[in-house]
């Protein structure tokens, strides 16, 4: 399938392995339902024009403060609640 490397999300070293793979590149999207530290690290991880789709509730209802200066990059954010579409 081509996939070359696969990261464990239950803690919050794969921010250090991807930056690593990528030589701080960074990627292009970001799936995201991690939260708090994660959920930033992850964020931290787009490079320039990435496209973050948060597909998580947990910061975006209880309003997580999400830093402007990430965005310098041009980043697009994105929240998709997949039970909102169902109905």
């Amino acid at each position: 399938m081509g996939i070359k490397h696969v990261y464990d999300s239950r803690n919050i070293d794969f921010i250090n392995a991807i930056q690593n793979d990528t030589n701080k590149e960074g990627i292009d999207v970001v799936l995201n339902s991690l939260t708090g530290e994660a959920m930033l690290g992850s964020l931290s991880l787009l490079g320039n024009f990435g496209r973050f789709i948060e597909i998580g509730k947990k910061d975006v209802y209880e309003n997580a403060k999400v830093g402007l200066e990430i965005f310098s990059k041009s980043l697009s954010y994105s929240m998709v609640d997949f039970e909102e579409m169902i109905f």
